[in-house]
């Protein structure tokens, strides 16, 4: 998964390395930064599923909302994603905005952050940003408690690690629908012009 992350990181134009080397970050800038990428990779896979990478800078300007708005609105619409990946990315943009309007927030950790919230709202976070659930780090075998206590950060990034996997796998699939589009249209057009009739301008009822 950690290559295709390197993929995103060259088709954005971002310094080899940078999302490997979001592990040295502090919690802080983990969040900030991880938030970052996320969001500018979501805007290039909405383009590219569109066949239209040049809508990449307008889509970047949409913030990332959830399934009802933002680019997770598109996002969900059109299938890119899973709900599971969604809902971090949404966790992950929520966190993110609650650290970057508290300045004092920089001084504390993730696990800190999540103590300060209500109980509900802690164990949806911890939820949807894959710490409650058991994983193995470095052939250790660790429970949901376990992470959340010891290294959220790590589980995070690993999570966002393998959202990036999909994201990545989503713009491919972008760019070769639109070479197909591409090449049937210019074997359509050897055919000489595409003819409408008038019976083919009405709008279909939608679906």
């Amino acid at each position: 998964m950690l290559e295709t992350a390197i993929e995103v990181e060259k088709y954005l134009g971002l310094q080899e390395g940078f999302f490997h080397n979001l592990q040295l970050e502090d919690d802080w800038s983990l969040i900030v930064k991880l938030n970052s990428l996320i969001e500018t990779s979501c805007s290039a896979m909405l383009a590219e599923a569109l066949c239209k990478p040049e809508l990449m800078d307008a889509f970047s300007q949409v913030q990332t909302g959830n399934i009802k708005n933002g680019k997770l609105a598109f996002i969900s619409k059109l299938r890119l994603l899973t709900n599971k990946e969604t809902k971090f990315i949404e966790t992950l943009a929520w966190l993110r905005n609650r650290l970057v309007h508290n300045i004092g927030s920089t001084q504390l950790n993730i696990s800190e952050h999540l103590a300060a919230l209500s109980e509900s709202r802690r164990k949806e976070c911890e939820q949807h940003l894959n710490l409650s659930e058991s994983i193995t780090f470095k052939g250790v075998k660790y429970s949901g408690r376990e992470v959340v206590a010891s290294f959220p950060q790590q589980a995070i990034w690993m999570s966002g690690m393998a959202c990036l996997h999909s994201i990545c796998i989503q713009i491919i699939f972008g760019q070769k629908r639109r070479k197909l589009l591409d090449a049937h249209i210019t074997e359509l057009k050897k055919n000489g012009p595409i003819i409408l009739n008038e019976h083919d301008f009405k709008i279909e009822p939608f679906p």
